[in-house]
């Protein structure tokens, strides 16, 4: 066998269990920010707060935990958050519209319940949020021209 096939056998091993660790950080990630979400619609709740202002609250903070978690911890990216912020809220507003539309056409024109429609929803959208926070908001390539150092 040649030796540079032997590499890149070996390089992309390492690229795909570089991948595969980053998906198992974005699913962490994702469930600590879900669970930052329900933790402060529950305390919000049992304070007195109408239930859709708690949501809401709990939403909000569970966007910003992702955010950090995100940045940090999933990506591990070096960009100003002067860069990643504006893509991020970006990112979040196209997957807020891919739920609603993926549910819409799951539930109404294909008629399955809420409760699966909403599952395989979510699943399509962790996807696609995976692959754009991927690709265009913690990206190393520079969408946006910029330093790659933290603020």
């Amino acid at each position: 066998m040649r030796p540079e096939i032997f590499l890149e056998a070996s390089m992309l091993q390492s690229l795909n269990n570089t991948r595969a660790l980053e998906i198992q950080r974005f699913v962490v990630s994702g469930g600590v920010s879900t669970l930052s979400h329900w933790l402060t619609m529950a305390l919000l709740i049992i304070v007195g707060m109408v239930p859709a202002l708690a949501t809401a609250t709990g939403a909000l903070v569970g966007a910003i935990v992702n955010y950090l978690a995100q940045k940090t911890f999933t990506f591990k990216s070096r960009k100003q958050h002067r860069i990643t912020i504006p893509r991020y809220i970006a990112a979040c507003a196209i997957l807020w519209i891919a739920n609603l539309v993926v549910f819409i056409l799951l539930n109404e024109s294909l008629s399955i319940a809420v409760a699966p429609a909403q599952f395989l929803t979510t699943a399509i959208v962790a996807i696609l949020s995976y692959w754009l926070y991927r690709v265009m908001v913690f990206s190393d390539g520079d969408l946006v021209a910029g330093p790659d150092s933290n603020e």
